[in-house]
């Protein structure tokens, strides 16, 4: 077989092998003419399959009829096939790569045509076609490959060689010297296979591999390509073998030693980055065959590093290499020997303390990086040498650090962000070296100095403490002593009241407001089961003697703390007032008085603080008309008045502090409904509303903050609604006074004016407050009708809204949806570039206009209900039309809908306009788009179903309610289906319809359905002959020679219409 024919043959095979898996292949520029440099003019291409054309059957005919002719014809029969296989594999997938366009397949035609005899210039005008290498490796890709491409790989090389193509040559012929992916890529190998064939056939011009690679890269390139190829899965055997060429180069031929290849290599220039240098672990292997090779100057990796970085920073290489991902085993393996080197030598774990200069790093010693890993040397340490257990903290405590600033230590290490496993191991360590030695929780709380601390409790080391007397009780129950005990004894009462109090004004520390308030409760109880009275407590903590005002008194918020406790034991009802003014012996509004009088707040925050004090944050219902709230507004009030030259703080700034925003909005709406509270209750509602406008908030940033974006279908029924609409009538009033300035600004809010009007006006309804609130918000986001369908009732919440509430249409919101959809459809926004674009593209668009008033282009807007209804609903259309008839039936009065959980009854004016709104979106879809059959299979109805059943069942109603509509809409010519024919075909199911006519249950729903089956016969051209023999069937009705003759005539109106 000639050469060109295997050529031939070879890649239509290729193609036939690769047409199943598109791949990305490189192919020739025709324009390259050049046969020795076709593969440097590769254009990257893609595989895909087209409509190959047929080769000529011309060009077939004016061959001759030897051999080559007839293998001409068997491989002109093979590229049909190929195409064939193509086609039908993949269809119409666009062509990109000439191999299997039409004019590829044109191409193999012509070049076997023209060069039947001349293997050679066949191969060649093949050549300048096709970039061959590639595509034979692709098609080598994957399962065994076929002869024909073993083939034309033998065939291209045989080319070559004949050619006296160098392997150096081949080598930049196919672009090795510039491919991305280096030795990775696929041709390398193919080139290696040319390298060996070269190499066998030209002994005296051999080159190997490695040396033509050298002579293209050079020492670190080729190792960074060798490191490169061998990542991922496992390199092929030419590319252990390069590297196995390259060290064996440095050792033999250029013999230079470990520490010139780390320095040829640039790693003494890698800096930090030296263990993550992807030439490390290279540099490593070179090492281990150097010593392998040179027992008398053996060298180790630790050696030379340690040398030229010595024992601290060649520590911080190894920590700043074992960071974020897995470490390569080269490093650990470095670790290790360090770690063994300083084992071996008998270095202390003090001495390495001192070696990487942790002596010298103070407060900073835990966040050291280093300090990690001197703790991991000291476990090595005690595992080899130690027959008891050496910790850190045996070696930290006393030499460097007392227990108190190790602990120190340990709590900032432990602040912000994760500690690492060090700190938490030495905090373990110093707890158990306290267990160990019998330190009693007492006596750590000396270690740790918290008797003279002067934040008290907030102390950071407190709740170390806490955590020690945890363990401590644990591990010692004979000797258990709370921290209460322990603070008792401590403090005592006035001072540890004192504390406790202070510690609990700390919000920003969660611990630390815990621990206090445990605390605080654990003091309470311990009074109580002494059996002291509020007069001794009241004395104990000598309130008794205090000049200044008493409720404002730091200690007195634990003793009214203990005041209710043991009035709620006892049953007592006193107020906390009129104990204090019938102490005083004065009467309660003297007591007031004098209690402002003496009042000395200097701070802001202290008056904050005395609103926690007087435990106003506890109190229910009526908070605004408590004496004791009253008496903090007094408060607030001399503050402001003592500091004039202060900003005012004003009684709505103060209660954000302690409640936040939507707590102080649920505040107000609740004290709204206590009669005594109401008046004041507004007037800070207003100051609330004003507050958030001044601060710049939004529309959005007020529904968000009082978590009514968290809220579900029941959006209307949230109490901070009401705060929202009120909000939202603040931003309506300061709209109206300061108009926007710019002309879009202006256009966009007419318009939101003007949706919020129309939606308001739709069906004649009362319109709340609430839904207006809810209109402004939506416009103002540009919420598409779909968008707040979906938060509210999308498919995932469907389900569960109509188990709880039966019936989608008398839920408010969503008949607040349905009037924001329609205020929506008719209203405009600003046009944006790609609008007025697309009506150029398109001048029968009439959406987009320019508004004559504010001059600016807008474009009318869009909601196609029945598009969103069709596709929430899917499956449960039948669903649908229960809702619908439910509403529909029961304000009607009319037959009641039948279902296995009857649906409410409503007679509301707003269900009743939602359902329409629905219904004729619906109606008029369905018109426009599917014949009535198809609308009866939606409703999951069926034609075999007994006359009976349909007449039970609300979607087959609603589906007459439909017919009424599409018959009244519908052309004269359009196609209806034959539904009902088909429904009442057999003879018993008419019987049935036509007793049903007169029965008076069913007798309105019969003669809607009699009506529509005589329209389908109408619209099917049935003559009235065969109407009054197959219909008028007996039971005779009055009505049918009525009935048949506006039947005849409405047929001849049609006939003569046409």
């Amino acid at each position: 077989m000639r050469v060109h024919v295997q050529l031939f043959l070879a890649a239509v095979a290729i193609t036939h092998t690769i047409k199943a898996e598109p791949t990305t292949f490189v192919g020739v520029s025709k324009n390259n003419s050049s046969t020795e440099s076709s593969s440097t003019a590769a254009k990257t291409t893609t595989f895909a399959t087209g409509s190959p054309t047929k080769p000529s059957e011309e060009s077939i005919n004016t061959a001759g009829r030897d051999d080559g002719e007839r293998m001409f014809e068997r491989l002109s029969e093979m590229v049909e096939k190929a195409k064939d296989a193509v086609r039908s594999k993949l269809g119409n997938v666009v062509a990109k790569t000439d191999i299997v366009q039409p004019e590829g397949y044109e191409t193999f035609s012509e070049v076997a045509t023209k060069h039947q005899k001349d293997s050679v210039s066949a191969f060649a005008e093949l050549k300048k076609k096709f970039d061959l290498a590639r595509l034979i490796v692709a098609a080598k890709k994957g399962s065994t490959p076929n002869d024909a491409v073993l083939e034309l790989e033998k065939a291209q090389m045989e080319y070559w060689l004949n050619n006296k193509i160098s392997s150096h040559d081949a080598f930049g012929l196919l672009k090795l010297n510039k491919a991305e992916d280096g030795l990775a890529s696929p041709l390398f190998s193919y080139w290696i296979t040319y390298v060996k064939r070269f190499n066998k056939g030209n002994a005296g011009e051999s080159k190997i591999v490695f040396d033509i690679l050298m002579s293209e890269f050079g020492d670190v390139a080729l190792a960074r390509l060798i490191v490169a190829a061998k990542k991922g899965s496992t390199p092929n055997i030419a590319v252990l073998r390069l590297e196995k060429a390259q060290m064996k180069y440095w050792l033999k031929e250029k013999m230079i030693s470990a520490y010139d290849v780390f320095v040829l290599l640039k790693l003494n220039k890698a800096d930090e980055n030296l263990l993550t240098n992807p030439l490390f672990p290279y540099w490593s292997r070179y090492v281990k065959r150097f010593n392998k090779d040179n027992a008398g100057v053996r060298k180790s990796v630790l050696y030379i590093l340690m040398l030229k970085y010595g024992n601290e920073d060649l520590a911080r290489l190894i920590v700043a290499a074992k960071k974020g991902s897995t470490p390569n085993i080269d490093v650990l393996g470095l670790e290790k020997a360090q770690m063994d080197y300083w084992l071996n030598n008998k270095i202390s774990a003090y001495d390495v303390f001192v070696l990487l200069k942790l002596n010298k790093a103070d407060d900073n010693l835990l966040t050291h990086p280093l300090f990690p890993y001197w703790s991991t040397y000291v476990k090595r340490v005690s595992a080899k040498y130690h027959q008891k257990k050496l910790s850190v903290v045996d070696i930290l405590t006393p030499k460097y650090y007392s227990d108190v600033d190790l602990a120190r230590l340990i709590v900032a290490a432990k602040k912000g962000s994760t500690p690492n496993d060090a700190v938490l191991e030495l905090e373990k360590a110093q707890m158990e070296y306290w267990l160990n030695n019998k330190i009693s929780s007492h006596d750590a709380f000396g270690l740790l100095k918290l008797n003279k601390a002067e934040d008290g409790l907030a102390s950071p080391l407190f709740s170390y403490w806490i955590t020690y007397v945890k363990r401590f009780n644990k591990g010692n129950a004979g000797e258990s002593k709370i921290v209460f005990d322990v603070l008792m004894s401590e403090f005592g009462d006035v001072a540890l009241a004192r504390l406790i109090v202070n510690a609990k004004k700390n919000k920003e520390n969660e611990e630390i407001n815990k621990n206090a308030v445990a605390l605080g409760e654990e003091q309470l109880k311990y009074w109580l089961r002494k059996g002291e009275s509020i007069d001794e407590v009241f004395e104990m903590l000598r309130l008794h003697t205090v000049e200044d005002s008493v409720l404002t008194n730091p200690v007195f918020n634990q003793w009214y703390s203990y005041f209710e406790m043991v009035n709620k034991k006892h049953g007592n009802k006193e107020s906390v007032i009129d104990f204090l003014s019938s102490k005083k012996g004065t009467s309660f509004e003297d007591f007031m008085k004098d209690e402002l009088e003496k009042a000395n707040l200097g701070t802001k925050s202290r008056v904050d603080e005395l609103f926690v004090d007087l435990r106003l944050e506890r109190v229910g219902d009526g908070l605004f008309t408590d004496p004791l709230f009253i008496f903090w507004r007094a408060c607030l009030e001399k503050f402001n008045g003592a500091h004039p030259k202060k900003s005012r703080t004003s009684v709505i700034q103060s209660l954000r502090t302690v409640y936040g925003d939507k707590g102080l909005a649920d505040l107000i709406r609740a004290e709204e409904k206590v009669t005594k509270s109401s008046e004041y209750a507004s007037r800070l509602e207003n100051d609330l509303c004003a507050t958030w406008l001044s601060d710049g908030k939004s529309l959005d940033d007020v529904f968000k903050f009082l978590d009514l974006n968290r809220a579900d279908y029941k959006l209307l029924e949230n109490p901070s609604m009401k705060t929202f609409a009120k909000i939202t009538q603040f931003f309506v009033s300061m709209d109206s006074k300061e108009l926007p300035m710019t002309k879009e600004a202006s256009f966009e809010e007419h318009e939101i004016l003007r949706g919020i009007k129309i939606a308001s006006g739709t069906g004649g309804l009362r319109t709340t407050t609430l839904e207006k609130a809810l209109f402004r918000l939506w416009f103002t986001q540009k919420k598409h009708p779909e968008e707040v369908y979906k938060m509210y009732f999308g498919q995932d919440k469907l389900s569960g809204i109509l188990k709880d509430e039966g019936n989608l249409f008398e839920i408010p919101l969503f008949i607040t949806f349905v009037k924001y959809s329609e205020g929506y459809s008719r209203t405009r926004s600003l046009a944006i570039d790609d609008d007025v674009n697309e009506v150029v593209r398109n001048p029968e668009n009439k959406k987009w206009g320019t508004d004559p008033t504010n001059q600016v282009n807008f474009v009318v807007r869009e909601f196609k209900m029945p598009l969103v209804i069709e596709k929430e609903f899917k499956d449960k259309m039948d669903k649908l039309g229960e809702m619908i008839m439910s509403v529909k039936e029961s304000s009607s009065n009319s037959v009641k809908a039948s279902s296995s959980k009857p649906m409410k009854e409503s007679s509301s004016n707003s269900a009743l306009f939602a359902v329409k709104q629905v219904e004729d979106a619906l109606f008029i879809w369905w018109n426009q788009r599917v014949t009535p059959d198809l609308v009866f299979k939606k409703l999951q109805l069926n034609t075999k179903m007994a006359p009976a059943e349909l007449f039970e069942n609300p979607s087959f109603r609603w589906w007459i309610d439909y017919m009424d509509s599409f018959f009244t809409q519908a052309k004269r010519t359009e196609e209806t289906g034959k539904t009902l024919m088909e429904v009442f075909e057999p003879s018993t199911n008419l019987v049935w319809l036509r007793n049903a006519r007169e029965e008076k249950t069913t007798k309105e729903l019969a003669d809607r359905v009699w009506t529509n089956l005589l329209k389908e016969h109408l619209q099917a051209n049935t003559s009235p002959e065969k109407v009054k023999k197959n219909l008028m069937i007996p039971p005779i009705a009055n009505d049918d020679e009525v009935d048949l003759q506006r039947y005849s005539k409405a047929l001849h109106r049609r006939k003569t219409e046409r």
